[in-house]
């Protein structure tokens, strides 16, 4: 499978835009999530909220330079109301798509599982 030209500089700007702001998104706002530290429930539950904000940040990256990266390469260079070809399916992005939402799920449920049935967390 050849990747354009496209393809692979909208995978490398979102790449390199996770790879930095995913960490320092754990670091300066996980501190300053919600419940605070006032008890020991309060900050497991800030751990909880810091790993899933660090789970959806190259989510939400991915989205955010996807509509930057269309609006400005794709955009119609003269005026008019000229349609682009007719684009169908493509099966290989819509498994892609579909296997990682279910890995990001599983994992999150993993996460969510053992954190629930460590020692003291008063639901086992």
């Amino acid at each position: 499978m050849q990747m354009s030209r496209d393809f692979r500089r909208f995978l490398a700007i979102w790449l390199s835009a996770s790879i930095v702001a995913t960490p320092l998104v754990a670091i300066f706002l996980g501190p300053h999530l919600p419940p605070g530290q006032q008890s020991d429930a309060a900050a497991g539950q800030r751990l909880d909220f810091t790993v899933s904000t660090a789970v959806a940040t190259p989510i939400l990256l991915l989205i955010l330079t996807l509509l930057g990266y269309v609006l400005v390469v794709f955009r119609q260079k003269e005026w008019g109301t000229e349609e682009g070809p007719r684009i169908h399916g493509h099966r290989g992005a819509q498994i892609t798509w579909i296997a990682s939402s279910v890995a990001i799920v599983a994992g999150l449920f993993a996460f969510t599982s053992w954190r629930l049935l460590e020692p003291g967390a008063g639901c086992v």
